[in-house]
């Protein structure tokens, strides 16, 4: 996923350049070309990159729950160190404790 965000970035930014693109949705074509949009797409990207590689590391071992819950905790200390990060907390433990 990570990767092909780039590619679909590049491509989208050529499609609004395309006057015969045949999109009329405006609000769309304005977020395509809206930079703090893909600022804000490059720090969810970054944000996601630590939580995959845990995800992948959970996936190909043979952890106990013990480690997998070290994991997890792992995670949310690495969360926390987001400003405004509250509210994300908030829902990380609220789906945690499900």
């Amino acid at each position: 996923m990570l990767k092909t965000l780039k590619r679909s970035k590049d491509a989208l930014k050529l499609f609004v350049k395309d006057r015969k693109n045949n999109c009329e949705d405006t609000k769309v074509l304005n977020t395509i070309k809206n930079p703090l949009f893909w600022e804000d797409l490059e720090n969810l990207k970054e944000l996601l990159k630590p939580i995959y590689k845990f995800q992948i590391i959970s996936k190909s071992s043979k952890d106990n729950l013990s480690d997998i819950k070290e994991r997890w905790d792992d995670i949310r200390e690495y969360l926390a160190t987001y400003k405004d990060s509250t509210k994300l907390l908030r829902i990380f433990d609220e789906r945690i404790t499900k």
